[in-house]
């Protein structure tokens, strides 16, 4: 299985350098600079006005995955998304996407994952929206 993931860092003045929140596993890419006013919570004044944002995105193999979820502390929410677009693998297009929170105090992350089976289909079966909530239930029990 792979997994397509979209990972977005908001931090606080407090948080450090962008750099030190970059994915480690993975081959990931840079698709969102920004600091100070110029970022989403800027609104909120004071060391957020001061802080920075940054996204990266990356089609990852189990291990590095799992790797990555390590190293960011982030677990799967039961909160159904409106799914990605432009996530890895998948072109422009949209993909269907579990959400990824932590919970920390000088920093917003977030991250979008579509896991990708690599299994044949046989002809005529359909994903079907039971299948994704099938998957949704492991998804939970081995990252939730």
């Amino acid at each position: 299985m792979e997994f397509s993931v979209i990972y977005s860092v908001d931090a606080h003045e407090n948080a450090g350098s962008p750099e030190s929140y970059k994915p480690i596993a993975g081959d990931w890419k840079e698709t969102e600079a920004s600091e100070g006013e110029d970022t989403e919570y800027a609104y909120l004044g004071g060391g957020w006005a001061k802080g920075w944002h940054r996204k990266w995105c990356a089609l990852l193999s189990r291990e590095d995955f799992e790797s990555f979820l390590d190293q960011s502390g982030l677990v799967m929410s039961d909160t159904d998304t409106l799914g990605m677009i432009g996530g890895p693998g998948f072109g422009i297009g949209w993909a269907p996407a579990f959400s990824f929170d932590s919970d920390d105090y000088d920093m917003i992350r977030n991250a979008y994952v579509c896991p990708i089976p690599r299994s044949e289909v046989k002809s005529g079966v359909s994903q079907t929206e039971e299948s994704w909530n099938r998957l949704k239930r492991q998804m939970l029990k081995a990252y939730g």
